[in-house]
C-alpha cells in the first residue's frame, strides 16, 4: 500500500485553484515501496485532489498524482483506461493504481502522465487558439465515440501534451462508460453551451472568434458526430499542433537575442512531426496514408456518400477558414 503524510512547504505559496476546501495537505510526501516523492498540491475538484511528483529521478518524476478524498466509487480512472485500451489517443495514460494510506484513511489513487492544463497554456502568447479549441472538440467527440462523455468541459480538465502536437483529456469526471454511443443530438444537449461558453472566454482578438464561429459551424452542420469528426480531422492533419509557428519563432527569436548567444534552432524546428492518426467511418483510427486507402477501397461509402466531392468540399472549407465570414455561433 501506499502512502502519503504532510510535508513543509519550505516557504513556497501553494494556492489552491477553487473556493473549496483542499481535503488533503498542499505539500505531501508520497511512499511507493522504497522511493519516495515530493507530491505538490496542482489543482482539485469535487472529489479528487492532483499532485505533481518530484523524485529526484525516480521513475514517476514530473508525472501526476490523482486521489480520491474521501473514499468513494469514482469511474474516472476506469474510463480512462477504457479510453486508452481502445486506443484512440484522447486522455493521459494511466501508469499504475493502488490504494493510499494517510492518517487513519484509505484512499484510491492513481499515477498518470502530465499535460500542461490547456486554460494556463491558451495564457501562453504562442498558443494557437483555434487549434487548440479544434483537438479539445475532438477529444470530446472521440470519446464519446467510445462510449464515454466528458461530465465538465471547462478548459482545467484538458491539457497540451509535451510536445504540443494535439489536446488530451485529464478528467473525465463521474459519467463512466455508457450503455451505448450517444446521438449527436443528445451529446450537443449535455456539452455544448459550456464548450462555447468556455471558448469565448478564452478569445483573444477578432481573428480567434471568426475561427471559432467557423468551428461551431462545423459541428453545427454535421449530421452526425463521426461526419463532425471527418471535418474535423481532415482539417488537423494539414497542421497537427496547438502552437502558432509565427509567435512561436517570434519568441525564441527574442530568447536568442537577448542572451546574446549563438541563435539556436526554434523550438518549432526541433519539434518532430507527431504521427497523424484520424478516425475514418469505421471508428477505426487510422495513419494519413492508410486513412484514404480505407476511403478509397470502401464501395459501400462512395456509393452512398460520393467521397471524392465531399473530401474535397471538407478540405476547402476547413482548411482555409478565414475565407468564410459565418455571422453566429448556432
Amino acid at each position: 500500500m501506499w502512502s502519503l503524510s504532510e510535508q513543509p512547504t519550505r516557504g513556497k505559496v501553494i494556492t489552491p485553484n477553487r473556493g473549496r476546501d483542499v481535503p488533503l495537505p498542499l505539500a505531501c510526501t508520497l511512499t511507493l515501496a522504497d522511493r519516495q516523492y515530493s507530491a505538490v498540491y496542482e489543482g482539485h475538484g469535487q472529489s479528487k485532489v492532483a499532485f505533481r511528483l518530484d523524485g529526484a529521478g525516480g521513475k514517476y518524476d514530473g508525472k501526476m498524482l490523482k486521489v480520491i478524498c474521501p473514499a468513494k466509487p469514482d469511474p474516472e480512472c476506469e474510463t480512462m483506461k477504457h479510453l486508452a485500451a481502445l486506443d484512440c489517443d484522447v486522455c493521459v495514460s494511466i501508469f499504475m493504481e493502488g490504494e493510499l494510506k494517510y492518517r487513519n484513511q484509505v484512499l484510491p489513487a492513481w499515477i498518470c502522465d502530465y499535460a500542461e492544463p490547456l486554460d494556463k497554456y491558451l495564457q501562453r502568447p504562442e498558443a494557437d487558439h483555434n487549434r487548440c479549441m479544434t483537438s479539445k472538440l475532438m477529444c470530446i467527440l472521440r470519446a464519446a465515440e467510445s462510449q464515454c462523455v466528458v461530465s465538465d468541459v471547462g478548459d482545467y480538465n484538458f491539457g497540451v501534451v509535451s510536445d504540443e502536437s494535439k489536446v488530451v483529456i485529464l478528467d473525465m469526471g463521474s459519467r463512466g462508460l455508457q450503455e451505448e454511443r450517444p446521438t449527436k443530438g443528445k451529446l450537443t444537449t449535455q456539452f455544448w453551451s459550456n464548450f462555447l461558453k468556455y471558448a469565448m472566454a478564452s478569445v483573444k482578438n477578432e481573428e480567434d472568434n471568426t475561427q471559432l464561429v467557423t468551428l461551431a459551424n462545423v459541428y453545427r452542420d454535421a449530421w452526425s458526430i463521426r461526419d463532425a469528426l471527418l471535418k474535423l480531422e481532415l482539417s488537423w492533419m494539414t497542421r497537427p499542433c496547438c502552437h502558432n509557428r509565427e509567435e512561436r519563432d517570434r519568441a525564441d527569436y527574442s530568447e536568442s537575442s537577448s542572451s546574446g548567444g549563438e541563435e539556436e534552432p526554434t523550438q518549432a524546428s526541433k519539434l518532430h512531426t507527431p504521427p497523424t492518426r484520424a478516425m475514418a467511418w469505421d471508428c477505426e483510427f487510422y495513419e494519413e496514408d492508410e486513412f484514404i486507402s480505407w476511403y478509397d477501397s470502401n464501395e459501400e461509402f462512395n456509393e452512398s456518400h460520393e467521397f471524392t466531392m465531399i473530401l474535397m468540399s471538407h478540405l476547402s472549407t476547413l482548411v482555409d477558414a478565414r475565407c468564410q465570414k459565418p455571422k453566429s455561433y448556432g
